[in-house]
């Protein structure tokens, strides 16, 4: 609204000078006014009853900072995302590897050289097929508790899946199967026969601090185009993190296990 001195200054201007002149300096005036309201918006005043209350953590109770989005606070996201990756179930005792004996008496067609690790989801061996002169990797996934017939038909129905990702920065499959347990009356064992990929994993060059930014930067797209080519193939992941992106000596990314947390029933 105008107030009664403006009226009156508009009136001035327009008698007083030229018709041409008037309207612009008029114009002028209107448009700066405009400018000065609109740089200076009067922020609402809330009352006592629609101030904000503080935001707290769902799960915890712990109030969140301002600039911490809605949801978990920072502990508990954490604490969730360590829950679920992949450990060992509480109701199964922890898992114990087969030794490099046992290992060649139950696969006669390899030759066993050694074990590259073992964790909640089972244990990693280096291998060698003669037939094919070609060294690779066995890996023994880690006995479920449960319906062992349920988990059979799991196991071969997603390895077959996996067994037709054929992509250069995903690890081949080249076999899978089961084989009788070590003691006569334990469970029998799933496996895998995979690419060997002769390099470490993404986890064990960020320890080393060997990794520089313009690697890193050529690393990202080739775990996204490997993702990417699974989901096209109905498969995801589960369970990606440093310790399943492996660079061979190239430097090439190699990303391995996946769909093991659906095989083992870890989702």
């Amino acid at each position: 609204m105008l107030g009664g001195w403006e009226i009156l200054l508009i009136l001035c201007v327009v008698v007083v000078l030229p018709a041409a002149v008037g309207i612009a300096v008029l114009i002028a005036w209107l448009i700066k006014r405009s400018k000065k309201s609109q740089a200076a918006p009067v922020p609402p005043v809330l009352s006592p009853k629609t101030e904000r209350l503080p935001r707290k953590c769902p799960q915890c109770g712990s109030v969140l900072n301002a600039d911490v989005p809605e949801g978990l606070c920072p502990t508990c996201l954490l604490q969730h995302g360590i829950a679920t990756e992949g450990g060992i179930p509480a109701n199964q005792p922890p898992f114990v590897p087969p030794t490099l004996a046992e290992l060649a008496r139950l696969f006669p067609q390899l030759e066993i050289i050694s074990a590259i690790g073992k964790g909640g989801m089972g244990a990693v061996y280096k291998a060698r097929q003669p037939a094919l002169d070609r060294f690779v990797a066995l890996k023994i996934l880690a006995p479920r508790p449960g319906n062992e017939l349920d988990f059979g038909s799991r196991f071969s129905r997603e390895a077959r899946a996996l067994a037709r990702l054929s992509h250069p920065n995903i690890v081949a499959v080249y076999d899978f199967g089961v084989v009788p347990g070590i003691l006569p009356d334990a469970a029998s064992l799933s496996y895998f026969i995979m690419e060997f990929v002769d390099g470490p994993n993404l986890r064990q060059v960020q320890q080393a601090g060997r990794l520089a930014p313009r690697e890193a930067l050529e690393i990202i797209p080739q775990i996204c185009a490997a993702l990417q080519f699974a989901h096209d193939e109905g498969i995801v992941h589960r369970d990606i993190k440093p310790e399943n992106v492996l660079l061979d000596k190239k430097g090439r990314v190699k990303i391995a296990d996946f769909g093991l947390a659906k095989i083992l029933g870890q989702e």
